[in-house]
C-alpha cells in the first residue's frame, strides 16, 4: 500500500505564538522561490544560494523583525561555511527521515530593514555538490519546531489529494475495476467501496483545485477564502496530526465497518484542505457553492455493503 508521509508535521497543539502577546502569526510563509543556486569560489567544493525578499511583498512586514528566523532545508547532508550580512548565526536545526536538513538562519540584533529588503549570500560544502535547498520558510521567533515543518505549496496539496485517493484504490488488486467485467463488479472490496464513483469524486474535486488561484498561499489577498476561520491556519496539519494513525489503521483494517469509515474519513481530510487552502475569488459565481457540494459527495463513492451497514445502524440508535 503506497502511504503519504503523516510523519512530517509540526507539533501544532503547543503553537506558543499569541497575538496579543508577541503580534506574531501562528504560522510560517512559503519564500523557497526567493533564493537562488549560484556557484561559489570559497572553496572547491562550496555553493552559494542568495536569498532576496521584500517584506512587504510577501506579506510579512507587519510582523517580521531581527529576532525572527529563517528555516533552510536541503535534500541531503550539506556543511555550512559563511553568510552575509545581515546573517547573525546559522545553526544546524534539524534531520528528517528522508535525510533532509534543516538550518536555522538568526539575523543581527542591529538589523533593520528600512527598505523592506532582505538580501544576502550563504554558503555550504557538500562532496559532490548536488545538493539542493528544497525549502526556505520564515517564521516567527515563537513558532515552535520539535517535528519537521512540510510547507504546502498548492501542487503538494493536489498530490496530497491524490494520495488520499490511492489509499483508496490500492485496496482494489489490480487498481480500478472495469464497468464492463460484472466479476470485478462484485469483488469483496468493491462492495464495500464503489471504487469508480469514489475516484471520480475525488476527481472533480481536483478539477476545482487545478484552476489558476484557488488553493493559495497567505502572500495572497483573498476577497472570499471557502472557509473564512480556518484559511491559511494551521487546519489540515492540525487535521492529519489528530487522523494519522486512524488512517492508516484504517487503510489496514479488512472490517467492514472500518473500510466504510475510511471513506468519510479521506472526505473529512480533503474538507480539512480546502477550508485551509482554498479561495474562490478566481471561480466564476455559479461555481463557488459547487466545491463544497463535490467534496461532500465523495463519500457517496461507498459501496452497497457500506450503505447496508450505516442504515442498520441508523435504525438500531434510533431503537436505543
Amino acid at each position: 500500500m503506497r502511504f503519504f508521509n503523516v510523519a512530517a508535521l509540526a507539533s501544532l497543539a503547543t503553537g506558543l505564538c499569541v497575538w496579543r502577546d508577541d503580534f506574531k502569526p501562528n504560522k510560517c510563509v512559503d519564500l523557497t522561490f526567493k533564493m537562488t543556486k549560484t556557484n561559489s569560489w570559497v572553496c572547491k567544493d562550496c555553493f552559494n544560494y542568495r536569498v532576496e525578499f521584500n517584506t512587504q511583498a510577501v506579506k510579512i512586514k507587519w510582523w517580521f523583525t531581527n529576532s525572527d528566523f529563517l528555516y533552510m532545508t536541503f535534500d541531503r547532508p550539506v556543511s555550512f561555511v559563511t553568510a552575509a550580512h545581515p546573517v547573525n548565526d546559522v545553526t544546524f536545526f534539524d534531520e528528517d527521515d528522508q535525510g533532509r536538513q534543516r538550518y536555522r538562519i538568526g539575523f543581527k540584533p542591529d538589523f533593520f530593514p528600512g527598505d523592506n529588503r532582505i538580501d544576502f549570500n550563504i554558503q555550504f560544502r557538500e562532496d559532490n555538490l548536488t545538493s539542493h535547498a528544497v525549502a526556505l520558510i520564515v517564521c516567527p521567533f515563537c513558532y515552535p519546531f520539535p517535528d519537521y515543518i512540510e510547507v504546502y505549496t498548492p501542487e503538494l496539496i493536489k498530490d496530497e489529494v491524490q494520495k488520499m485517493k490511492e489509499i483508496v484504490t490500492d485496496l482494489i488488486p489490480g487498481g480500478i475495476p472495469s464497468l464492463s467485467d460484472p466479476k470485478e463488479a462484485t469483488s469483496s472490496v468493491v462492495t464495500k467501496i464503489d471504487i469508480v464513483k469514489f475516484s471520480g469524486k475525488i476527481d472533480k474535486v481536483l478539477k476545482f483545485f487545478e484552476i489558476d488561484d484557488v488553493l493559495v498561499d497567505s502572500s495572497f489577498m483573498c476577497v472570499q477564502p471557502y472557509n473564512e476561520t480556518t484559511y491559511q491556519s494551521d487546519g489540515y496539519n492540525q487535521w492529519l496530526f489528530q487522523n494519522q494513525d486512524e488512517l492508516e489503521r484504517l487503510s489496514n483494517s479488512d472490517e467492514l465497518k472500518d473500510i466504510c469509515d475510511l471513506v468519510h474519513l479521506i472526505e473529512a481530510g480533503i474538507e480539512a484542505m480546502a477550508q485551509t487552502y482554498a479561495c474562490l475569488d478566481m471561480l466564476p459565481d455559479r461555481w463557488q457553492d459547487k466545491l463544497d457540494n463535490k467534496i461532500a459527495k465523495i463519500s457517496n463513492g461507498q459501496g452497497r455493503e457500506c450503505k447496508r451497514l450505516y442504515r442498520r445502524l441508523e435504525r438500531e440508535q434510533a431503537t436505543n
